[in-house]
Protein backbone atom coordinates (compact mmCIF):
# COMPACT_ATOMS: atom_id res chain seq x y z
CA UNK A 1 0.00 0.00 0.00
CA UNK A 2 1.35 3.42 -1.01
CA UNK A 3 0.93 6.11 1.62
CA UNK A 4 0.64 9.57 0.06
CA UNK A 5 -0.55 12.99 1.07
CA UNK A 6 0.52 16.59 1.45
CA UNK A 7 2.37 18.58 4.08
CA UNK A 8 3.62 22.08 4.69
CA UNK A 9 7.27 22.92 4.98
CA UNK A 10 8.78 26.15 6.28
CA UNK A 11 11.92 27.76 4.95
CA UNK A 12 13.70 30.96 5.87
CA UNK A 13 13.40 33.29 2.87
CA UNK A 14 15.12 36.32 4.40
CA UNK A 15 16.13 38.11 7.55
CA UNK A 16 17.08 41.53 8.83
CA UNK A 17 15.95 44.19 11.27
CA UNK A 18 12.44 45.55 11.77
CA UNK A 19 10.34 47.41 14.32
CA UNK A 20 8.57 44.78 16.42
CA UNK A 21 5.30 46.19 17.82
CA UNK A 22 5.24 43.53 20.54
CA UNK A 23 8.77 44.34 21.75
CA UNK A 24 8.25 48.05 20.95
CA UNK A 25 11.81 48.23 19.62
CA UNK A 26 14.06 47.31 16.70
CA UNK A 27 14.67 43.56 16.56
CA UNK A 28 16.00 40.88 14.24
CA UNK A 29 13.45 38.99 12.16
CA UNK A 30 13.19 35.90 9.98
CA UNK A 31 10.89 35.90 6.96
CA UNK A 32 9.38 32.43 6.66
CA UNK A 33 7.84 30.92 3.54
CA UNK A 34 5.36 28.08 3.94
CA UNK A 35 5.36 25.71 0.97
CA UNK A 36 3.10 22.75 0.30
CA UNK A 37 4.55 19.43 -0.89
CA UNK A 38 3.07 16.21 -2.22
CA UNK A 39 4.44 13.39 -0.06
CA UNK A 40 4.94 9.67 -0.52
CA UNK A 41 5.59 7.73 2.67
CA UNK A 42 5.70 11.11 4.42
CA UNK A 43 8.67 12.22 2.31
CA UNK A 44 8.10 15.59 0.54
CA UNK A 45 8.72 14.97 -3.17
CA UNK A 46 6.80 17.41 -5.37
CA UNK A 47 6.46 21.12 -4.50
CA UNK A 48 2.87 22.33 -4.90
CA UNK A 49 3.43 26.06 -4.49
CA UNK A 50 3.69 28.62 -1.77
CA UNK A 51 0.90 28.58 0.81
CA UNK A 52 1.88 31.80 2.53
CA UNK A 53 4.56 33.68 4.41
CA UNK A 54 5.05 35.43 7.71
CA UNK A 55 7.63 37.39 9.65
CA UNK A 56 8.86 36.10 12.99
CA UNK A 57 10.61 38.25 15.60
CA UNK A 58 13.66 36.38 16.89
CA UNK A 59 13.37 38.12 20.29
CA UNK A 60 9.73 37.50 21.27
CA UNK A 61 8.78 34.86 18.63
CA UNK A 62 5.80 37.00 17.64
CA UNK A 63 4.55 36.42 14.10
CA UNK A 64 3.25 39.10 11.73
CA UNK A 65 2.17 39.54 8.14
CA UNK A 66 4.98 40.65 5.78
CA UNK A 67 3.53 44.19 5.71
CA UNK A 68 5.08 44.72 9.15
CA UNK A 69 8.45 45.19 7.44
CA UNK A 70 7.31 48.55 6.05
CA UNK A 71 5.76 49.70 9.33
CA UNK A 72 7.18 53.03 10.52
CA UNK A 73 6.09 53.88 14.11
CA UNK A 74 6.82 57.60 13.70
CA UNK A 75 4.82 57.82 10.47
CA UNK A 76 1.98 55.90 12.13
CA UNK A 77 2.04 58.26 15.13
CA UNK A 78 1.82 61.30 12.82
CA UNK A 79 -1.11 59.78 10.95
CA UNK A 80 -2.95 58.85 14.17
CA UNK A 81 -2.32 62.30 15.64
CA UNK A 82 -3.77 63.97 12.53
CA UNK A 83 -6.95 61.85 12.70
CA UNK A 84 -7.26 62.41 16.46
CA UNK A 85 -6.84 66.17 15.99
CA UNK A 86 -9.38 66.35 13.15
CA UNK A 87 -12.01 64.44 15.11
CA UNK A 88 -11.63 66.80 18.08
CA UNK A 89 -11.83 69.88 15.84
CA UNK A 90 -14.88 68.50 14.04
CA UNK A 91 -16.61 67.90 17.37
CA UNK A 92 -15.98 71.50 18.48
CA UNK A 93 -17.26 72.86 15.16
CA UNK A 94 -20.34 70.63 15.39
CA UNK A 95 -21.08 71.85 18.93
CA UNK A 96 -20.50 75.51 18.02
CA UNK A 97 -17.69 75.58 20.60
CA UNK A 98 -14.89 76.34 18.16
CA UNK A 99 -13.41 79.22 20.17
CA UNK A 100 -9.81 80.36 20.11
CA UNK A 101 -9.27 79.30 23.73
CA UNK A 102 -10.73 75.81 23.20
CA UNK A 103 -8.62 75.33 20.06
CA UNK A 104 -5.52 76.28 22.07
CA UNK A 105 -6.56 73.77 24.73
CA UNK A 106 -7.10 71.14 22.03
CA UNK A 107 -3.60 71.82 20.71
CA UNK A 108 -2.11 71.27 24.17
CA UNK A 109 -4.18 68.28 25.30
CA UNK A 110 -4.02 66.28 22.06
CA UNK A 111 -0.32 67.12 21.71
CA UNK A 112 0.38 65.84 25.23
CA UNK A 113 -1.71 62.71 24.68
CA UNK A 114 0.09 61.81 21.45
CA UNK A 115 3.52 63.03 22.60
CA UNK A 116 3.98 65.40 19.65
CA UNK A 117 3.97 69.13 18.95
CA UNK A 118 0.83 70.18 17.06
CA UNK A 119 1.05 73.24 14.83
CA UNK A 120 -1.68 75.85 15.14
CA UNK A 121 -1.74 76.10 11.32
CA UNK A 122 -2.80 72.45 11.11
CA UNK A 123 -5.68 73.13 13.49
CA UNK A 124 -6.71 76.20 11.45
CA UNK A 125 -6.75 74.04 8.30
CA UNK A 126 -8.90 71.43 10.08
CA UNK A 127 -11.36 74.13 11.20
CA UNK A 128 -11.64 75.56 7.66
CA UNK A 129 -12.25 72.09 6.19
CA UNK A 130 -14.84 71.17 8.84
CA UNK A 131 -16.71 74.45 8.41
CA UNK A 132 -16.54 74.29 4.62
CA UNK A 133 -17.54 70.66 4.15
CA UNK A 134 -20.17 70.38 6.93
CA UNK A 135 -19.73 66.58 7.12
CA UNK A 136 -22.03 64.13 8.87
CA UNK A 137 -20.17 64.02 12.19
CA UNK A 138 -21.47 60.63 13.30
CA UNK A 139 -20.60 59.07 9.95
CA UNK A 140 -17.14 60.68 10.05
CA UNK A 141 -16.41 59.28 13.52
CA UNK A 142 -17.72 55.86 12.46
CA UNK A 143 -15.55 55.81 9.33
CA UNK A 144 -12.44 56.31 11.47
CA UNK A 145 -13.40 53.71 14.09
CA UNK A 146 -11.15 51.03 12.62
CA UNK A 147 -8.09 53.26 13.05
CA UNK A 148 -8.30 53.06 16.86
CA UNK A 149 -8.46 50.30 19.43
CA UNK A 150 -11.27 50.54 21.98
CA UNK A 151 -8.74 52.06 24.40
CA UNK A 152 -7.79 54.64 21.76
CA UNK A 153 -11.44 55.57 21.22
CA UNK A 154 -11.95 56.06 24.95
CA UNK A 155 -8.83 58.24 25.14
CA UNK A 156 -10.31 60.34 22.33
CA UNK A 157 -13.45 60.93 24.38
CA UNK A 158 -11.41 61.70 27.50
CA UNK A 159 -9.63 64.36 25.43
CA UNK A 160 -12.95 65.81 24.24
CA UNK A 161 -14.17 65.96 27.82
CA UNK A 162 -10.94 67.60 29.05
CA UNK A 163 -11.06 70.20 26.28
CA UNK A 164 -14.69 71.17 26.94
CA UNK A 165 -14.36 71.14 30.74
CA UNK A 166 -11.70 73.85 30.67
CA UNK A 167 -14.67 76.23 30.22
CA UNK A 168 -17.02 74.48 32.65
CA UNK A 169 -18.88 71.16 33.13
CA UNK A 170 -20.13 69.25 30.10
CA UNK A 171 -23.51 70.45 28.90
CA UNK A 172 -26.23 67.74 28.65
CA UNK A 173 -26.32 67.91 24.82
CA UNK A 174 -22.50 67.64 24.65
CA UNK A 175 -22.61 64.58 26.90
CA UNK A 176 -25.34 62.98 24.79
CA UNK A 177 -23.41 63.77 21.61
CA UNK A 178 -20.23 62.13 22.93
CA UNK A 179 -22.20 59.03 23.95
CA UNK A 180 -23.78 58.90 20.46
CA UNK A 181 -20.40 59.23 18.76
CA UNK A 182 -19.00 56.50 20.99
CA UNK A 183 -21.84 54.22 19.89
CA UNK A 184 -21.12 55.10 16.25
CA UNK A 185 -17.51 54.01 16.82
CA UNK A 186 -18.65 50.68 18.26
CA UNK A 187 -18.28 51.44 21.98
CA UNK A 188 -20.86 50.41 24.54
CA UNK A 189 -22.77 53.27 26.16
CA UNK A 190 -21.69 52.03 29.59
CA UNK A 191 -17.99 52.43 28.78
CA UNK A 192 -18.38 55.95 27.39
CA UNK A 193 -20.57 56.95 30.35
CA UNK A 194 -17.91 55.69 32.77
CA UNK A 195 -15.33 57.87 31.01
CA UNK A 196 -17.62 60.88 31.30
CA UNK A 197 -18.29 60.24 35.01
CA UNK A 198 -14.82 59.28 36.27
CA UNK A 199 -12.84 61.80 38.33
CA UNK A 200 -10.00 62.70 35.95
CA UNK A 201 -7.99 64.28 38.77
CA UNK A 202 -7.49 60.95 40.54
Amino acid sequence: MIIWGTRGSNRVAGNGQFYCPRCDSEQQYKQIEVRKYFTVYFIPLIPMGKQGEFVECTACAGTFTPEILTYDPEEEKEKTTAVFRRLCVLFLVDQNRCTSSLLATLQEIVGNTMGVDIEREDIATDVAQAQGAVPDVKKFFKSHASEFSDEGKLVLFVNLRQILETEGPLLPDERDRIIGLGKAMGLRKKHVTEILDVDLDQ
